[in-house]
């Protein structure tokens, strides 16, 4: 039976460093340009090799998890992953994803993977 292990990051996940940094500044807060590029690097590659095996569905500032540092980012939560034929993804919307975050091809009615 497969497994999926987590690792625990002390920094939380991006949306809750933002927003408590953003109370603190009592502005929105912006992360310094090379550490949003690495990040964007490391959801990539999270991203480009979860890709041979499913689809997360779910990617989002709450599931990106960081070290106490704030250099590492991870993905997480697979509650909402696919694995499947490009024929089951008119079927895998459900009543708990949030508009906000689905992704287009999921929306239209009768798209496929784009």
């Amino acid at each position: 039976m497969p497994a999926l292990v987590y690792e625990y990051l002390g920094g939380g996940s991006v949306e809750f460093v933002l927003f408590e940094k953003r109370k603190e500044l009592g502005k929105a807060a912006k992360p310094p340009l090379l550490l949003a590029l690495s990040w964007c690097s490391q959801l990539f590659r999270a991203l480009e090799h979860l890709q041979k095996f499913r689809s997360h569905r779910d990617v989002k500032l709450a599931n990106l998890m960081l070290s106490a540092d704030l250099k590492t980012l991870k993905l997480g939560e697979f509650s909402k992953t696919f694995s499947g034929d490009e024929d089951d993804w008119e079927e895998i919307h459900d009543e708990g994803d949030s508009f906000r975050f689905v992704a287009p091809e999921v929306l239209a009615v009768g798209a496929g993977p784009v």
